[in-house]
């Protein structure tokens, strides 16, 4: 399933925002989905427990105010389930995936003010890595491939200040919490977990086209997993910008980090010299950039270098951050990420491909790769086709032994509008579900749902 939950999320934190005016006033998104799907295996186990059917009702609002000097974005959704499941199944029917999203900023000639929170709880048995608009690793490294009962809780919010933006001294102070709660859950893979991360960038301008920086980062994170694990880490470093043209920058800096982890195993400390260097220089479809890092973190340290490019074709555009990454274990990973959006004569193709390297809170190295892919086909002025295709695996980074895991989702959708405000789509989805060393799971379903969104300006 069911991406109901987690997708009426991602479309009730971004819908008012995308359709807002841009020259002030107060705009108020009114959503409605409903969604009647039948599925042969809705748990993806490798035994399917039996047939299931759900009608989903999601709701939504969004609220943006902009004014001269600040926009205020406020956005709520949720899901009202009814299931018809066999006997022994996760989830159930009543209220599901309740969401509230707040975003304020604040815009003065010399200074600037951002605050932001977000509440999102969702049952774990409707939520896919491939549709969850957060992560499909939470900050405590659990990956949402292990079905179970129960529900999460994902939960942040922060503020950011900026200081002396076009004077010779500038100051900008950023701090931000986040965390994930897990209620009713039986298995080990979900654990609660918090992190709090206050950075603060002091700038000196030395001359019109070179600042100096120091630049100070603390994290702090705990986690309520069997290794109860508490880890800080501190980074210092200080660093140049320079403008060397019209369109190229390169900047540098040189620092010193620590990453101290308590657990019942005892501590264990990494710490040393962390360094960064780039250079980004515009061009007339974009830009096209380099970067190297020398990181500490958990288990060690770890160096990358990565490629960048954005550019805009005739009727898409195309961006790509293209790397490297070696730690102190396991050999050099390909990292990095590719977007590219391209409209055709009859319709658009979307693919986004993501590549990344972390640290769970069992010091297990991890590398996640994500793959999304669309292909919208216009048949006529009000009817069209909709493919898409979605891939996530998680495997072991070199310092661990973490099971890989994998899963894929495939659909084929007829979308028609029935009127100007009203929305009808049917169709079938097969997803697979694959954990190394056991069989795959497989599920397939149909749907039929009917939505519509409006907006007004009081």
């Amino acid at each position: 399933m069911l991406a109901a939950g987690s997708a009426a999320i991602a479309i009730a934190a971004t819908g008012a925002g995308l359709s807002a005016q841009e020259n002030g006033g107060l705009e108020l998104t009114f959503g409605l989905r409903s969604e009647l799907r039948a599925t042969d295996n809705a748990e993806l186990a490798v035994t399917s427990p039996g047939d299931a059917t759900f009608f989903d009702t999601r709701l939504s609002f969004g609220l943006r105010s902009v004014t001269r000097r600040s926009v205020l974005d406020f956005n709520m959704s949720g899901v009202a389930r009814f299931a018809d499941l066999p006997a022994g199944s996760n989830g159930g029917n009543g209220f599901e995936a309740p969401a509230v999203r707040l975003a304020y900023a604040l815009n003065n000639q010399n200074s600037s003010l951002k605050l932001d929170a977000d509440y999102q709880q969702t049952d774990l048995a409707y939520l896919s890595p491939l549709n969850d608009d957060v992560l499909a690793i939470d900050d405590a490294g659990n990956l949402v491939l292990v079905n179970d009962t129960g529900t999460r809780t994902r939960y942040s919010y922060g503020a950011t200040l900026k200081t002396g933006i076009n004077a010779p001294l500038g100051l900008t102070l950023s701090v931000k919490r986040s965390g994930f709660d897990y209620e009713d859950t039986v298995s080990t893979s979900y654990y609660d977990s918090d992190r709090i991360r206050v950075d603060g960038k002091l700038r000196f301008t030395l001359a019109p086209d070179t600042d100096a920086f120091m630049q100070l980062v603390h994290t702090d994170f705990e986690a309520d997993n069997a290794l109860q694990t508490h880890r800080k880490s501190d980074n210092i470093s200080f660093g140049l910008t320079h403008e060397m043209d019209e369109t190229t920058t390169v900047e540098g800096s040189l620092g010193y980090g620590e990453t101290v982890t308590d657990n019942t195993g005892g501590r264990t400390t990494s710490e040393g010299i962390i360094a960064h260097a780039s250079i980004t220089r515009a061009l007339a479809d974009g830009s096209i950039g380099a970067s190297y890092r020398h990181e500490v973190y958990a288990n060690g340290e770890r160096d990358s270098l990565h490629v960048t490019r954005e550019m805009e074709l005739p009727r898409g555009s195309l961006a790509f951050d293209m790397g490297v990454s070696k730690s102190d274990f396991g050999s050099a990973q390909l990292v990095g990420s590719v977007t590219y959006n391209q409209a055709m004569a009859m319709g658009q193709f979307n693919l986004g491909v993501t590549r990344s390297a972390s640290t769970n809170a069992d010091n297990e190295d991890l590398i996640a790769t994500r793959l999304n892919a669309g292909w919208q086909y216009e048949l006529n002025e009000t009817s069209s086709l909709a493919l898409n295709a979605g891939y996530f695996q998680v495997e072991d980074g070199g310092a661990g032994t973490y099971v890989s895991r994998d899963r894929t989702n495939l659909s084929i959708a007829y979308n028609h509008a029935l009127t100007e405000d009203w929305l009808v789509s049917t169709g079938v989805e097969l997803r697979t579900s694959q954990t190394a060393g056991q069989s795959e799971a497989r599920s397939k379903a149909i749907f039929l749902s009917l939505e519509r969104e409006f907006t007004i300006r009081p």
